[in-house]
């Protein structure tokens, strides 16, 4: 059976650090998604309704990107 259309998505490449890939990774099997990007997108927009996203530091405009 197919799944029902999720609407318009727009493809994003997100690069995660390996322990937090591992997170994510066994985070999304224990709550029984199929597949990681699902959990992601489930994640992000339960925090963006609760308004819990975070804000970068006083000073900072964005999160400083590692090599």
């Amino acid at each position: 059976m197919a799944q029902p259309h999720k609407g318009v998505r727009y493809a994003r490449t997100i690069r995660f650090p390996e322990p937090l890939n591992d997170v994510i990774e066994k985070a999304a099997v224990a709550a029984g998604y199929d597949n990681i990007n699902d959990y992601v997108v489930d994640v992000l927009y339960r925090a963006h309704a609760a308004g819990v996203f975070p804000t970068a530091p006083p000073g900072q405009t964005r999160l400083p990107i590692s090599a």
